[in-house]
């Protein structure tokens, strides 16, 4: 059970757009930073991968992916954030309260009074 004044309690809807920045970002930043490494290390070792061989010799030996998997990464990044970020929003929206039934008063009338008519 959640205590009150909790996080838990306190959900918010996320701007989708922003949290999905935010992940391109993150994962272009980690793209840029790996993918050149690996690059060099296919270079320096002269031979890539065995299931990249042909689309490897194609790109002058991986240093084309230092370019293009960065760009790459990012999109799947922002996809991904979005994605992620679209459906914690959907889960955690509030659900409008259903209305309420107004009921009329009933009048209550002591016993032996008959009630005016007017």
């Amino acid at each position: 059970m959640a205590m009150k004044g909790s996080p838990v309690n306190k959900t918010r809807m996320m701007n989708v757009l922003m949290i999905a920045g935010v992940s391109a970002a993150v994962h272009g930043l980690i793209a840029v930073v790996t993918v050149p490494a690996l690059s060099f290390m296919m270079l320096a070792a002269g031979e890539p991968p065995a299931p990249l061989k042909g689309l490897v010799a194609a790109a002058d030996h991986g240093m084309i992916f230092a370019v293009f998997l960065p760009l790459t990464f990012a999109l799947v990044g922002f996809m991904a954030g979005g994605f992620l970020a679209a459906f914690y929003t959907m889960l955690t929206a509030e659900k409008p309260a259903p209305p309420v039934p107004v009921e009329e008063e009933a009048e209550i009338v002591p016993e032996g009074v008959l009630p005016v008519a007017s």
